[in-house]
């Protein structure tokens, strides 16, 4: 399903973007990365992706502000939101009309799972 598909993974935290993009590639995704909205909107203007996973709350340009550029450049292209703080972007951004929440408990990092297995 996903050989082949060109990805994008943007989220200014780096171990975020590295675990999806690891995780994709695995499964024969060609993926792309950006730690910025404005990276990623580079990235987008250079290369049609099939998938963007995008964090909403970024330093600089919001995740919310790409996904509006990704509508009008590339309205085909599927886009899937991450944040932390669903309550207080995602709910403001469904009235809006602009995406269907379906929230998730975003797991915790690699990083913090291990520091618990060291301090337990």
């Amino acid at each position: 399903m996903l050989q082949g598909s060109h990805l994008l993974v943007v989220d200014d935290e780096r171990t975020t973007r590295l675990t999806l993009s690891e995780i994709f590639s695995l499964r024969g995704a060609i993926v792309s990365i950006a730690g910025s909205g404005e990276e990623a909107l580079k990235l987008i203007e250079q290369t049609h992706f099939d998938l963007i996973i995008l964090d909403i709350k970024m330093p600089g340009i919001s995740g919310l502000e790409v996904l509006d550029s990704v509508h009008v450049s590339s309205p085909s292209t599927i886009v899937i939101l991450l944040t932390a703080c669903h309550r207080r972007f995602g709910h403001q951004s469904a009235a809006a009309g602009r995406l269907r929440l379906h929230p998730q408990t975003r797991p915790a990092t690699c990083h913090h799972r291990s520091r618990r297995a060291r301090s337990g």
